[in-house]
């Protein structure tokens, strides 16, 4: 709850304030502020608004929607944040028995014209039968929290583009501050009970932080040395994985067109791939099975045959259309070769740095003979990285200030400068102290 104010002049309510009919939204201390308020701009973006907030991250979130609109500012958005953060926290501790409750978040990133925002969501188990109150769905024993943190991750103006300049790694860099915050949230609002997995799942443009290998760093502050520096990972979901996995196919073996087609249709993926056990995500065959799943459930597995049929006409293909499905599998598979292969990379170190101090292979729950097995088949298969996603891991760390996400410059009263939005992050958000060269970020606090 937050108390309302007319959106127009700012005055607060001593009583009743009635409301836009319309999106049910904003308030108004009168008959004039409503007026000039839909004059000035309410009258296109009403509809807009009560549409975010029936679907995606902003779904039933109210304040984030006229955050969004810019109908609520910086201090009581963020402030009702953190009170339904706390409110969260205190209901997943009280909702399972046990020492720690273990939480999956992931990360998106998503455009509400001007602003692009970055989205922290938690999945939590729960004894209960009936959804928690704070909880927007519940799925099996699993409590969904669709907007655990929410901020601007680039100024009004700045375009999210799916390429690798140095307005999409400053915002990439800016969730994963995010992140990291939501991290630290979760553990010291609940004195170590919620404590979030190792990896962060990644979906759409946000999976390239996989790619940059960026890390989410929490110094707790400890006495056990061993126990100080914690680190959290960045994995992409198996059904985004196998999406791109069929595009790219799509493109080597079809060409563009095929390709942008294909993007259409994966881009409303809603599947029930063949599996997502853990044990699995190494596994060759196990990506084959999801992607032809995917095929399958997308319906784009006859466009594909008949693709395949035409080219092996048209080349004169002695192995016909079986042929060209055979090259067109093994296009997609090379991506999750390569996926493979970077995670393995990616996490080397993790043994000694995880929240939960294990290496992937026990974190996968598979043997380290078999770890090993994935490590020679990948070696002879050679995957190599597509030249886009060489491009992006290749782009230094230091990018320098990009003021068109970042905003000027500010001189700070001991003489630091900091940028608009930075100052929004470490004056917002839990406690943020800063990022190092990997793309990662630390922050302190007591630990219980």
């Amino acid at each position: 709850s937050f108390p309302k104010r007319c959106v127009a002049c700012g005055k607060a309510a001593a009583g009743a304030m009635p409301c836009c009919s319309v999106c049910k939204l904003v308030h108004y201390c009168s008959r004039e502020c409503q007026s000039m308020h839909w004059s000035a701009g309410h009258k296109a973006a009403c509809k807009e608004a009560k549409k975010w907030l029936s679907l995606g991250l902003l779904n039933h979130n109210r304040a984030a929607v006229m955050y969004v609109y810019n109908w609520m500012g910086n201090d009581e958005f963020f402030e009702l944040q953190r009170q339904t953060q706390k409110a969260i926290v205190d209901e997943i501790v009280g909702g399972v028995h046990g020492l720690a409750v273990p939480v999956n978040l992931s990360v998106t990133l998503q455009t509400y014209p001007p602003r692009t925002f970055a989205a922290v969501q938690m999945e939590a188990p729960t004894n209960s039968s009936s959804k928690p109150r704070c909880a927007h769905t519940l799925l099996g024993n699993m409590a969904m929290y669709p907007c655990f943190s929410f901020a601007p991750v680039g100024m009004p103006g700045a375009p999210l583009r799916d390429e690798d300049n140095a307005m999409l790694l400053a915002m990439l860099q800016m969730a994963c501050r995010l992140v990291t915050s939501a991290i630290a949230t979760c553990i010291s609002k609940s004195r170590m009970r919620v404590v979030p997995g190792p990896f962060i799942c990644c979906g759409g443009i946000a999976s390239d932080l996989f790619w940059r290998k960026a890390v989410c760093r929490i110094t707790l502050n400890t006495p056990i040395e061993t126990m100080r520096n914690r680190t959290w990972y960045f994995k992409p979901d198996i059904q985004l994985v196998c999406g791109y996995a069929l595009v790219r196919a799509c493109d080597r073996v079809f060409g563009i067109e095929m390709a942008s087609a294909t993007i259409t249709r994966i881009e409303a993926m809603n599947n029930q791939l063949h599996t997502t056990a853990p044990s699995e995500y190494l596994s060759r065959e196990a990506w084959r099975k999801n992607i032809l799943q995917t095929m399958d459930r997308q319906g784009v597995k006859a466009d594909i045959d008949a693709h395949c049929a035409s080219k092996a006409k048209k080349d004169k293909l002695r192995g016909g259309w079986q042929q060209v499905k055979k090259e067109f599998l093994e296009a997609a598979l090379a991506f999750t070769d390569v996926v493979r292969k970077h995670l393995i990379e990616y996490t080397a170190n993790m043994a000694g740095g995880s929240i939960v101090p294990t290496t992937l292979a026990q974190h996968l729950r598979v043997s380290e003979a078999e770890m090993t097995r994935v490590k020679e088949e990948l070696a002879a298969l050679d995957p190599q990285y597509p030249p886009d996603i060489q491009r992006l891991i290749n782009r230094p760390h230091t990018q320098g200030h990009c003021e068109e996400v970042e905003g000027a410059l500010v001189t700070l009263a001991d003489g630091r400068k900091e940028s608009e939005l930075s100052i929004t992050f470490k004056t917002q958000l839990e406690d943020y102290s800063g990022t190092d060269g990997s793309g990662g970020a630390a922050i302190s606090f007591p630990f219980p």
